[in-house]
């Protein structure tokens, strides 16, 4: 025996398929302005981070030798002596070289040779850093899962939308590949 659902009760469910669907939308969005705030602080601390280095440069200049350390204590103490000669010399690097590829401040550290390289065979670099390793572990799972979701769904299923949206979210890795194969 079936049973007739009323249209009052019809209307409810798809308010809330509706309520819900707004909610996820906002929340996706959210997240999406998180990420892209996020990656804006990263991209803008470097920046400071350069501008920083370049006026210390220009104040070490002018002390005398012992005098320094003295300076930046009493007049920089939120940073460290360590943390000022790391900014200097990124500064003095970034006078003579592009810093393009660089998106953190690690990333130009290890460009402008202040950081060493992380080996990936060892899971990380010196002092236990792990982030070329950890890149190439990310990297091995998203081709996991990008190879198990085309055996899924392959491309010829896909529609026009999705192709665009795949396109764009795997430019990165199309530029990193070019980047490798020219050197």
């Amino acid at each position: 025996m079936s049973r007739r659902v009323s249209p009052d009760v019809i209307r409810a469910e798809v308010e809330l398929v509706e309520q819900r669907t707004l909610e996820l939308q906002a929340a996706v969005q959210e997240a999406l302005d998180a990420r892209d705030m996020a990656a804006g602080a990263i991209e803008l601390s470097l920046k400071k981070a350069l501008t920083a280095g370049r006026l210390l440069r220009r104040e070490r200049a002018e002390k005398d030798h012992g005098d320094w350390g003295r300076y930046l204590e009493a007049n920089v103490p939120s940073i460290s002596h360590e943390t000022a000669r790391k900014w200097m010399k990124l500064a003095e690097f970034a006078e003579r070289n592009s810093l393009e590829t660089a998106s953190t401040i690690k990333q130009a550290y290890i460009l402008a040779g202040i950081l060493p390289e992380a080996d990936p065979s060892q899971g990380g670099g010196k002092g236990g850093g792990g982030s070329s390793g950890d890149f190439l572990t990310h990297l091995e799972k998203a081709k996991e899962a990008i190879l198990a979701d085309l055996k899924t769904r392959p491309l010829e299923e896909r529609s026009p939308e999705d192709k665009l949206v795949l396109r764009e979210r795997l430019t990165p890795f199309v530029r990193l590949y070019e980047a490798l194969d020219a050197e």
